[in-house]
Protein backbone atom coordinates (compact mmCIF):
# COMPACT_ATOMS: atom_id res chain seq x y z
CA UNK A 1 0.00 0.00 0.00
CA UNK A 2 1.51 3.25 -0.98
CA UNK A 3 1.42 5.65 2.17
CA UNK A 4 -0.18 9.05 1.56
CA UNK A 5 2.11 11.73 0.52
CA UNK A 6 1.30 15.15 3.02
CA UNK A 7 3.75 18.58 2.86
CA UNK A 8 2.82 20.43 5.93
CA UNK A 9 4.37 23.57 5.47
CA UNK A 10 4.55 25.38 9.12
CA UNK A 11 7.10 27.09 11.10
CA UNK A 12 6.07 26.29 14.98
CA UNK A 13 8.19 23.14 15.94
CA UNK A 14 5.19 22.23 18.38
CA UNK A 15 2.91 22.69 15.31
CA UNK A 16 5.03 20.18 13.37
CA UNK A 17 5.53 17.56 16.76
CA UNK A 18 1.83 17.78 17.02
CA UNK A 19 0.81 17.38 13.50
CA UNK A 20 3.37 14.72 12.72
CA UNK A 21 1.60 12.63 15.94
CA UNK A 22 -1.17 13.07 14.94
CA UNK A 23 -0.78 11.55 11.02
CA UNK A 24 1.52 9.29 12.65
CA UNK A 25 -1.31 7.96 14.56
CA UNK A 26 -3.70 7.53 11.62
CA UNK A 27 -5.05 4.18 10.67
CA UNK A 28 -3.29 4.08 6.94
CA UNK A 29 0.31 5.47 6.34
CA UNK A 30 1.30 8.82 5.95
CA UNK A 31 4.70 10.35 4.79
CA UNK A 32 5.04 13.72 6.22
CA UNK A 33 7.54 16.22 4.24
CA UNK A 34 7.36 19.76 6.11
CA UNK A 35 8.53 22.97 5.14
CA UNK A 36 9.44 25.33 7.32
CA UNK A 37 8.91 28.18 5.31
CA UNK A 38 7.23 29.50 2.03
CA UNK A 39 10.49 29.57 -0.32
CA UNK A 40 10.60 26.27 0.69
CA UNK A 41 7.24 25.02 -0.12
CA UNK A 42 7.16 26.64 -3.36
CA UNK A 43 9.92 25.03 -4.35
CA UNK A 44 8.94 21.43 -2.77
CA UNK A 45 5.68 22.34 -4.60
CA UNK A 46 7.75 23.27 -8.10
CA UNK A 47 9.59 20.09 -7.99
CA UNK A 48 8.50 17.20 -10.40
CA UNK A 49 10.13 14.33 -8.08
CA UNK A 50 7.38 15.34 -4.73
CA UNK A 51 3.73 14.75 -5.80
CA UNK A 52 1.86 15.35 -2.49
CA UNK A 53 -1.31 14.09 -2.45
CA UNK A 54 -2.33 16.97 0.50
CA UNK A 55 -0.95 20.14 1.10
CA UNK A 56 -1.55 21.57 4.93
CA UNK A 57 -0.38 25.18 5.15
CA UNK A 58 0.14 27.60 7.42
CA UNK A 59 -0.46 30.69 5.89
CA UNK A 60 2.19 32.84 8.73
CA UNK A 61 5.54 31.70 7.29
CA UNK A 62 8.50 33.40 7.08
CA UNK A 63 10.23 34.17 3.22
CA UNK A 64 7.02 33.89 1.59
CA UNK A 65 3.67 33.84 3.27
CA UNK A 66 1.11 31.50 2.75
CA UNK A 67 -1.15 32.96 0.41
CA UNK A 68 1.77 33.57 -1.93
CA UNK A 69 2.66 29.72 -2.11
CA UNK A 70 -1.42 29.46 -2.52
CA UNK A 71 -0.85 31.42 -5.78
CA UNK A 72 1.98 29.26 -7.17
CA UNK A 73 0.88 26.49 -6.53
CA UNK A 74 -0.53 23.57 -8.91
CA UNK A 75 -4.45 23.62 -8.63
CA UNK A 76 -4.52 20.03 -8.83
CA UNK A 77 -3.20 19.20 -5.48
CA UNK A 78 -5.79 20.25 -2.70
CA UNK A 79 -4.41 22.44 -0.05
CA UNK A 80 -6.09 23.03 3.16
CA UNK A 81 -4.89 26.39 5.07
CA UNK A 82 -4.53 25.68 8.84
CA UNK A 83 -3.63 28.79 10.05
CA UNK A 84 -3.89 30.66 13.81
CA UNK A 85 -5.37 33.87 11.41
CA UNK A 86 -9.08 34.32 12.04
CA UNK A 87 -8.81 37.28 9.44
CA UNK A 88 -11.88 37.32 7.34
CA UNK A 89 -9.77 38.53 4.24
CA UNK A 90 -6.98 35.76 4.85
CA UNK A 91 -9.94 33.43 4.60
CA UNK A 92 -11.56 35.01 1.28
CA UNK A 93 -7.99 35.21 -0.46
CA UNK A 94 -7.13 31.38 0.51
CA UNK A 95 -10.33 30.93 -1.50
CA UNK A 96 -9.93 32.84 -3.94
CA UNK A 97 -6.55 31.46 -4.72
CA UNK A 98 -7.68 27.87 -4.76
CA UNK A 99 -7.50 26.85 -1.28
CA UNK A 100 -9.86 23.58 -0.42
CA UNK A 101 -10.76 24.40 2.97
CA UNK A 102 -9.36 27.37 5.92
CA UNK A 103 -9.46 26.33 9.43
CA UNK A 104 -8.67 28.18 12.32
CA UNK A 105 -5.98 26.15 14.70
CA UNK A 106 -8.48 25.07 17.92
CA UNK A 107 -6.53 26.26 20.84
CA UNK A 108 -7.78 23.12 22.61
CA UNK A 109 -5.40 20.21 22.00
CA UNK A 110 -8.06 17.33 21.22
CA UNK A 111 -10.14 19.88 19.06
CA UNK A 112 -6.56 20.71 17.36
CA UNK A 113 -6.00 17.01 16.95
CA UNK A 114 -9.29 15.93 16.19
CA UNK A 115 -9.35 19.02 12.83
CA UNK A 116 -5.65 17.60 11.25
CA UNK A 117 -7.60 13.55 11.49
CA UNK A 118 -10.54 15.38 9.88
CA UNK A 119 -8.29 17.07 7.19
CA UNK A 120 -6.67 14.44 6.08
CA UNK A 121 -9.72 12.07 5.80
CA UNK A 122 -11.52 14.50 3.97
CA UNK A 123 -8.69 15.66 1.54
CA UNK A 124 -6.54 13.01 1.00
CA UNK A 125 -8.36 9.99 1.90
CA UNK A 126 -10.82 10.22 -1.03
CA UNK A 127 -7.19 9.64 -3.59
CA UNK A 128 -5.90 7.25 -1.13
CA UNK A 129 -8.88 5.08 -2.00
CA UNK A 130 -8.87 5.37 -5.45
CA UNK A 131 -4.64 4.54 -5.68
CA UNK A 132 -6.34 1.28 -3.46
CA UNK A 133 -8.87 0.67 -5.84
CA UNK A 134 -6.49 0.82 -8.77
CA UNK A 135 -3.97 -1.16 -7.53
Amino acid sequence: MKPLEVLLVEDNPGDILLIRQVLGNQAWPINVRVATDGKQAAQLLAARYFDPDLVILDLNVPKLSGLAVLECSQREIPIVVFTSSSDPLDRRCSFELGAKEFVQKPDDLDAYTQAVSRIVQNWAMPKFDDNVKAS
